[in-house]
């Protein structure tokens, strides 16, 4: 392994501590520091993924990596100086195949017109079409082959016939002998099985080559090897100061048993290995059908919460994921389906107010309480300012480039991929990339400028621009962490000089609103969760407790029934007021 390790996991770390304010690292303990393993995880953030790894791994990480990525410039350079192994994609060689194509539902024959399959197709290669792929298991001639399984779909047009690609079978013996050397020296491989990164809520179908590297490596004589799945979750993943959080899961080891099986069937075996990887890696993530499902368990997750309570990141990850098994049990139910839908209309309301859920209780504060608070918040905006701003006019140019030229990247990555939804998996990897850049660039100029009207001798000058190359990256870490608090601190200030306003406007109807519809809310999640849990699994509701205790709920409860009124739009409550006097 390369002695220059410690250099990109030091750069690694200043990436991350950039990028997330808050590195939330959950089971440390299941990372053995000695022995050959196999790190798998998910791969929702391209090359940050790896980047987040390799900064919290205790350990030398070798990553399996396209060789499309190995010949990029800067990803390539500092792949191949961590050791990274460069494994060709079947999806990175596809090619547009010649001619058109035809078949007839039910059938395991793909005709062909002006086409040349002895020549560009051979047997265990695919063909993609109609976004399906079929895989070739014998050829016929030009204009004929057969595929292994029956197509059930229709041809779109089976007079002029449809186009295609080809995505050619690879050799991968190259790659596992290196994977298996590797493991035998009792190095770390980092793999992300499910190919490409995508911007998806749940996984992607696993791809078999992790399971082939482990069965591998045990034919050719290692006791057993230990596999340990990795989830990633990222909280504000499009903002600076965002949050990450990794869950090393429980180790699946395997022995020499499997590799019987594996030299009996191998098919079946991969499979089975397959599975074991896939049902380790969802108990480590976060999965939900879709982004609106998601955003709902996460407020579902806040309002289950007592207001204002403190509970550590793991626990709140923990309910994360016990709401996200509810979801998935549950989420065609009427209950789950009325719930997201008020959750929704909730999540507008607050957009509409522009107010974060968590903020919601600094409305119910008294007007001298709200009145030190804002009188707080100018002082800290005042510190944030001066020590924020003071580079900015260096620093803003390179964050405006580095947007925009991601933006365009973002476009590019989605009209070229079928599994990204808006293609924001590679949006932070490729600011990081234009950065590491420009920045050293910019930083150059910057000391060239200055030193041309500071000094008159070009040994003070290069001295001088080799000290801004070093100290200015410093100076612009320190703007971030309290620029990045600027946003924060005007909204907040403008929810308090709505309460300190309250005086004159008594009404307050869009911020009764407000805290009534989560009042209500409140109730209504704990009423899902009671209602549902015990259905969900058997220590459902245990491990909840577990995370937030059912008295402390319980207590909350009361209090939001016994309060309930209190929050209730001026007009809504005359009118309740005279339904009462009537009766």
């Amino acid at each position: 392994m390369t002695d220059l390790y410690f250099l990109i996991r030091w750069l690694c770390r200043a990436i991350v501590s950039s990028l997330f304010g808050d590195v939330n690292i959950i089971n440390p303990e299941n990372v053995p520091l000695y022995g050959s393993v196999i790190f798998v995880g998910n791969h929702n953030n391209q090359f940050i993924d790896a980047c987040v790894l390799i900064a919290n791994i205790p350990r030398q990480v070798r990553f399996i990596i396209a060789e499309k990525s190995m010949r990029r410039a800067v990803i390539g350079k500092l792949a191949s100086i961590v050791g990274c192994i460069s494994v060709k994609r079947p999806d990175d060689l596809k090619f547009k195949g010649i001619g058109h194509i035809f078949w007839e539902k039910d059938q395991k024959l793909i005709k062909g017109i002006n086409t040349r399959f002895k020549l560009d197709v051979q047997p265990g290669d695919k063909l993609l079409t109609q976004n399906r792929i079929f895989s070739v298991n014998k050829i016929e001639s030009e204009t004929e082959l057969y595929i292994y399984d029956t197509i059930n779909i229709e041809c779109d047009d089976i007079i002029n016939g449809v186009s295609f690609r080809i995505i050619p079978k690879v050799n991968q013996t190259e790659v596992y002998n290196l994977v298996t050397n590797s493991l035998k020296n009792g190095d770390t491989i980092g793999i992300f099985p499910e190919g490409g990164s995508h911007d998806r809520t749940n996984l992607l179908p696993l791809k078999p080559g992790v399971a082939i590297m482990t069965l591998c490596a045990l034919a050719d004589g290692m006791e057993d090897v230990s596999i340990i799945p990795i989830g990633l979750s990222y909280s504000k993943l499009y903002q600076l100061q965002g949050c990450v959080t990794l869950f090393y899961g429980d180790a699946i080891i395997v022995n020499q048993d499997l590799c019987k099986d594996y030299n009996i069937n191998k098919r079946e075996t991969i499979s089975k290995l397959l599975i074991k990887i896939e049902e380790g890696m969802r108990s480590c993530m976060l999965t939900s059908k879709d982004h609106n499902t998601s955003r709902c368990i996460e407020l579902c997750v806040s309002l289950y919460t007592p207001e204002r309570m403190t509970i550590s990141k793991n626990k709140i990850y923990n309910n994360l994921q016990l709401f996200c098994k509810m979801f998935w049990k549950f989420g065609n139910s009427k209950e789950i389906q009325s719930l997201c839908y008020e959750l929704n209309c909730y999540e507008k309301l607050l957009n509409a107010n522009k107010i974060k859920d968590d903020e919601v209780w600094m409305l119910k504060q008294s007007t001298s309480a709200a009145t030190l608070k804002f009188i707080e918040h100018i002082c800290s905006l005042i510190f944030c300012v001066i020590f924020g701003m003071t580079f900015s006019f260096l620093w803003l140019p390179l964050v405006a480039i580095s947007i925009y030229l991601a933006e365009n990247h973002r476009k590019t990555s989605l009209k070229n991929s079928t599994v990204k939804i808006q293609g924001g998996d590679v949006v932070a990897s490729y600011k990081v990339l234009v950065l590491l850049v420009l920045l050293p660039t910019f930083n150059l100029m910057y000391g060239l400028f200055f030193s041309l009207y500071i000094y008159e001798t070009w040994l003070k000058r290069i001295a001088f621009m080799i000290v801004s190359i070093c100290i200015l990256p410093i100076c612009y870490y320190i703007n971030l962490n309290y620029s990045v608090q600027i946003p924060t601190l005007l909204r907040q200030m403008k929810i308090l000089l709505k309460v300190i306003c309250g005086i004159i406007n008594v009404w307050r109807d869009n911020e009764r609103e407000l805290i009534n519809t989560r009042h209500e809310l409140q109730l209504k999640v704990r009423n899902v969760v009671s209602t549902l849990g015990h259905h969900v699994s058997d220590n459902f509701l245990e491990q909840l407790y577990r995370n937030v205790p059912k008295f402390v709920v319980d207590a909350d409860t009361k209090r939001l029934i016994m309060g309930k009124d209190e929050w209730v739009p001026i007009i809504e409550r005359s009118q309740l007021e005279y339904r009462e006097e009537i009766l």
